[in-house]
C-alpha cells in the first residue's frame, strides 16, 4: 500500500485478559512458521500457542470468525478451556 507511512512493520499475536489488559502470552507474527504440522489451520496453531499457560484452568477464549474451527473448539474443550465466537 503506498499510503502506508513505514515498509517495515512487526505485528505480534497476543493473549491478553479483555477486563485487566493483563499479558498472558505473546509472540510475532512470522510469514511461515515450520514447526506448525500441516494437519493444523494457522489460527488453530496460533491460539494453541497463545493458550499453553493456560491449559487446565478453565479460561475462556473469545474470538472473531478468523478463530473458529471445529478442530480448535475440539482442542479447546480437551484442555478445559472453552470458545465463544461471533457469527
Amino acid at each position: 500500500m503506498t499510503n502506508k507511512p513505514d515498509k517495515l512493520v512487526i505485528k505480534f499475536w497476543i493473549a491478553a485478559d479483555g477486563e485487566t489488559k493483563y499479558l498472558f502470552n505473546a509472540f510475532p507474527y512470522v510469514t511461515k512458521d515450520e514447526s506448525r504440522s500441516g494437519d493444523v489451520s494457522v489460527s488453530t496453531d496460533v491460539v494453541m500457542k497463545l493458550m499453553m499457560p493456560m491449559f487446565k484452568k478453565g479460561h475462556n477464549v473469545n474470538s472473531d470468525n478468523h478463530f473458529t474451527f471445529l478442530d480448535l473448539y475440539l482442542w479447546l474443550a480437551k484442555e478445559a478451556c472453552s470458545l465463544v465466537i461471533t457469527i
